[in-house]
């Protein structure tokens, strides 16, 4: 692996770290740093901005980084967690020979665009 993917991978990864602990620390600031007596409908609506977007970044940049961390093993070890076959080809596609075809040309394989159906009877 060369150094500069390398690096550029751990600085996503110590970006997302820093970016959950940010996450957290908006939402304890916002817990524990109330006045006393503002109950939580008195809140101005920027504090609820801030806490709501702070519960989004929480929920959302493991995943993010659990889905990089997923796409170098694949990579890395050639196995294939988001392909759904080998080299992103179905099995049974290479079976039937048709693996070079568009999908505007079907799965059926002549390439004959297909003629328009026509509507029921009721709705004509």
């Amino acid at each position: 692996m060369r150094c500069e993917a390398l690096y550029s991978r751990c600085g996503v990864f110590v970006l997302g770290f820093s970016s959950v602990l940010t996450g957290l620390n908006f939402i304890v600031t916002v817990h524990k740093l109330r006045a006393p007596g503002l109950t939580w409908m008195k809140l101005p609506l920027f504090v609820w901005a801030i806490y709501a977007t702070a519960i989004i970044q929480v929920l959302a940049t493991p995943v993010l980084a659990i889905t990089l961390l997923l796409l170098a093993v694949e990579r890395t070890l050639g196995i294939g967690i988001f392909d759904p076959g080998p080299r992103g080809r179905s099995r049974g596609s290479r079976a039937r020979g048709d693996a070079g075809r568009s999908c505007a040309a079907g799965a059926g394989g002549s390439g004959a665009a297909r003629a328009p159906q026509q509507p029921p009877d009721a709705l004509r």
